[in-house]
């Protein structure tokens, strides 16, 4: 967590803030130490800075001007996913209550987590006005988490969560759908056997961890746990936690950034992918193209003639490129930009991105001397989740820039003065 204080704070001084572009839950916090709202993020860079733009109160409202104009200290805490962000912000909402997030909101139509108090503990969702009247629920509740504004964000994290976590669902104790989900691996075995479950309520432990926003805490747990079964020889439990905290910190949240995008009212993901092709410096031409949720959108593809360069010389080209890109203000601005190089390519775009201000990742795709994909350079986390539609948007600016090139080429050959015949 970090935080700077101020008595109020101005775009200045939050420019000041080195705000990481990651995922993760910020707080705004008044003078003296009360927290006015908690929000989280798929970049707190970007969306902190929304705060402070002149449409705030277009995009927000009156209630959020107040709120800013009140606000002395900015604290937020990195999250390792998205998944991880939706579930700290939920527990410290709950916790504290700011007033701006609750400020007329009604959470009794919003959705809550419940975990059941029962043997093999059950785990799904409840409306948190249905939760109100326990005697007409027809279970025991053993815990619940939330209240979730957005239920397809926490159907989504649920979803995610019993691939990890294999727990059982469902409100009512129908033993044939718990069987067709233990088929699928997304149900524990039920048994009167005292290990098996000793082993189930563990994993529901467990699971209460994270969605209680301590996934660190967790880790730490399950790294402990997995050196005491190696030390006592017990391997296959041993391979077992590991298992599970690979899968915690490797979380492919791709449906909840789309989810995010959807709440926002954009596309959750914008892929732009730039290539130059040449023959030897001649007829030189650069391409975009854009991938947005990881589908190709042709009518977005744009061409570059390259001007001025008449040399081998692909960095000074995608220069040119990004340059002119940038000054179309029309065009929405991608979330990611792909280049086709080295380290050279991504310090060109990175720049590019920087001189305007831009909060975009960049990633470069290497490839060997089969012009194959080898590696792909840039923020992990990014290319954790987005590594299939990076590699498709590489691979179609390149096929896109090969047969512009062939145009320009195939016109040049037309448009050059036929030589007369020698007799």
């Amino acid at each position: 967590m970090w935080y700077t204080r101020f008595r109020y704070m101005t775009l200045e001084q939050y420019r000041s803030l080195t705000i990481p572009d990651t995922p993760g839950v910020y707080r705004f916090v008044d003078s003296s130490g009360v927290i006015l709202y908690i929000g989280r993020a798929t970049s707190l860079r970007s969306r902190t800075r929304s705060y402070f733009g002149r449409d705030l109160i277009d995009e927000r409202g009156v209630g959020f001007v107040d709120m800013v104009t009140r606000t002395s200290t900015l604290e937020w805490t990195e999250t390792v996913s998205i998944l991880e962000s939706v579930l700290l912000e939920a527990s410290l909402i709950k916790k504290f209550q700011p007033y701006y997030n609750t400020k007329e909101k009604d959470n009794k139509s919003a959705y809550s987590v419940v975990v059941t108090d029962e043997a093999f503990p059950r785990v799904f969702l409840e409306r948190t006005r249905t939760l109100e009247s326990s005697e007409k629920l027809g279970y025991t509740v053993l815990q619940t988490f939330g209240p979730f504004p957005h239920a397809p964000t926490i159907r989504e994290t649920l979803r995610l969560l019993r691939k990890i976590f294999p727990f059982r669902s469902g409100k009512t104790k129908n033993r044939e759908r718990d069987r067709f989900y233990e088929t699928l691996g997304l149900s524990a075995t039920q048994t009167t056997d005292e290990s098996g479950q000793s082993a189930y309520r563990m994993m529901i432990d467990d699971l209460m961890s994270v969605l209680s926003g301590n996934q660190q805490e967790l880790i730490k747990k399950l790294e402990s746990r997995m050196a005491d079964y190696s030390a006592r020889q017990e391997y296959e439990a041993a391979l077992s936690v590991r298992n599970t905290l690979w899968s915690l910190q490797h979380i492919r949240d791709v449906g909840l950034i789309k989810i995010e995008g959807k709440q926002r009212g954009i596309a959750s993901v914008r892929i732009e992918a730039y290539d130059v092709a040449h023959l030897a410096g001649t007829s030189m031409v650069g391409v975009m193209v854009v991938l947005e949720n990881g589908e190709p959108q042709p009518h977005e593809y744009r061409k570059f003639i390259i001007r001025n360069i008449t040399s081998s010389n692909d960095p000074a080209a995608l220069l040119q490129i990004l340059t002119r890109r940038m000054r179309h203000h029309e065009w929405h601005m991608p979330n990611i930009i792909v280049t086709d190089g080295n380290e050279i390519q991504m310090n060109i775009a990175e720049t590019i991105v920087s001189q305007n201000r831009k909060t975009i990742s960049v990633v470069s795709v290497v490839k060997d001397d089969k012009h194959k994909a080898r590696e792909v350079l840039g923020d992990q986390r990014v290319i954790s989740v987005w590594k299939d539609a990076i590699l498709l948007a590489n691979s179609e600016a390149h096929r896109y820039a090969i047969g512009f090139h062939k145009d320009r080429r195939a016109k040049a050959f037309l448009a050059e003065p036929k030589k007369p015949n020698k007799t």
